[in-house]
């Protein structure tokens, strides 16, 4: 009994589909001062959609009693199981601002729309990772 008795098996599968957005022109084409907040000529508010999130945490965990007052716990824990790519952020701006005629702003689009955002080297939510842990009780 002992050597079967104890064991715990738990996870958590998250699921959320893509948040809307905005494209925007990449700099302030109304002077407001704000160049995060111009959007894109002729497409309305909120009309795109990022990419949908998938993940899987699992949790296996052991209780062993050797003694009366005493408890070991061993635990094993997997983040992204699957090790799906979650896309974390992506680049908003439709258009770029082309100034290289002064007087005039003209929109030119931009090659990098719709692509990863890449921050310290990855675009990707979490990668899969592992943990071990053991807890001693008395």
């Amino acid at each position: 009994k002992q050597l079967f008795d104890g064991f715990s098996l738990s996870g958590i599968f998250t699921a959320t589909s893509g948040r809307a957005f905005n494209a925007n022109v990449g700099g302030d084409i109304n002077n407001d001062g704000n160049p995060r907040n111009d959007r894109s000529p002729f497409v309305g508010r909120n009309t795109l959609r990022s990419p949908n999130f998938y993940q899987v945490d699992m949790r296996f965990s052991k209780f062993i009693k050797p003694s009366e007052t005493t408890k070991i716990q061993f635990i094993a824990e997997a983040f992204n199981l699957f090790n799906r790519t979650n896309i974390a952020t992506i680049n908003t701006n439709q258009f770029l601002i082309n100034t290289a005629v002064p007087g005039q702003i003209r929109l030119q689009p931009n090659p990098a729309f719709l692509s990863p955002v890449t921050s310290s080297g990855n675009a990707r939510g979490a990668n899969r990772q592992f943990q071990l842990a053991l807890q001693f009780e008395f």
